[in-house]
């Protein structure tokens, strides 16, 4: 599964999101399901049901499968924001 694009449908795994700036984004990660792949110049990238306003690169992604596996088993991926006002600012 390491290197293998997925297709449209899998169920492949995803890592965890902390976002300094904008909090109210982190996810915990886990098992998402595949809705779109493309392609630009020699990337591919992976986009989620889950969250269909992100694009993940497949290259460090797909490498990332085993060890992600093993970490979140059957967990599913689900959004984890962090609301306070100090990790929402950009300045």
């Amino acid at each position: 599964m390491d290197s293998k694009i997925p297709k449209v449908g899998d169920i492949i795994y995803l890592d965890g999101e902390l976002n300094l700036s904008h909090g109210a984004d982190d996810i915990l990660g886990g098992k998402v399901t595949v809705s779109k792949i493309e392609s630009d110049y020699d990337t591919i990238w992976i986009i989620f049901k889950q969250y269909p306003n992100a694009k993940y690169n497949w290259k460090f992604l797909g490498a990332k499968q085993k060890e992600l596996k093993k970490e979140y088993n059957n967990q599913w991926s689900k959004p984890n924001p962090d609301l306070r006002e100090e990790f929402n600012r950009w300045d």
